[in-house]
């Protein structure tokens, strides 16, 4: 089921800090191996044979090194990633799911947030931001505190995931959208998803004046000078060539 041990969550993130250095990779695509995506952090870790073990230091050690700096790694980095959801996705599993840009899944994906009624904690990993963020408090709060699971269809209607696709088309489905957004403008791309992620925390007010910074400082680059010009010679941009030079992580 993929579960993953508190270290394996900053393995994970050095992964990603790999993949933010490689100037070769322009998208990222995170999926699971198998019939699951991720089940969470793994239990049996939490145990040795004098019994449990885990405790207020060491969990507080393992959010702070490992579990916490993934999940920023992940929703500041300048490349998109792609989260492709093969299967049933639990616990920790869930912020993973949805910390990602393009979020499509699998038509046998469940989300199951079994934190409270099933471990007697709190959701973790970004969980309890980013699910009443996307589907509001009075949706996301009973899904918590019951444990109900969503399929994928429901989970979709919820505005938890983008796309619901056959198994067997899910990972060309994903590669196709690292395809085009790895054609996209650098720049505008980072900057919009910045945008979208701070929005939940942001008075709209205070959004008009970041959109207008924004655009302020995209419009003396190359990026939409070439978007114009393909625009009005009625051609497909090449951001590639636009002069570019990658430094934001495409």
């Amino acid at each position: 089921m993929n579960a993953i041990s508190l270290e394996g969550f900053g393995e994970l993130r050095a992964v990603f800090e790999a993949l933010r250095r490689d100037r070769d990779v322009h998208a990222i695509i995170l999926t699971g191996e198998g019939k699951a995506f991720c089940a969470g952090a793994a239990l049996d870790s939490f145990v040795d044979k004098h019994g449990f073990k885990l405790t207020p230091g060491t969990l507080r050690k393992a959010f702070d090194e490992h579990l916490n700096p993934l999940m920023r790694t992940m929703m500041e980095i300048e490349k998109p990633i792609i989260i492709a959801i093969n299967g049933p996705v639990a616990g920790g599993g869930i912020g993973l799911a949805l910390a990602g840009d393009v979020v499509i899944a699998s038509e046998t994906a469940r989300f199951h947030c079994g934190f409270v009624p099933m471990l007697a904690i709190v959701p973790d990993a970004g969980t309890s931001w980013l699910l009443p963020n996307l589907m509001g408090r009075n949706r996301a709060l009973p899904m918590a505190l019951l444990g109900d699971p969503l399929d994928a269809q429901e989970a979709m209607a919820e505005g938890l995931i983008y796309r619901v696709v056959g198994p067997d088309a899910l990972m060309e489905e994903a590669r196709g959208y690292a395809e085009r957004l790895s054609r996209a403008p650098v720049d505008a791309l980072r900057r919009a998803r910045m945008l979208f992620t701070d929005a939940a925390a942001t008075r709209f007010s205070d959004m008009l004046d970041k959109e207008r910074d924004a655009n302020c400082e995209l419009v003396a680059g190359p990026e939409m000078k070439e978007g114009v010009s393909a625009f009005l010679e009625k051609r497909t941009p090449d951001f590639k060539i636009s002069g570019s030079d990658g430094g934001s992580g495409s």
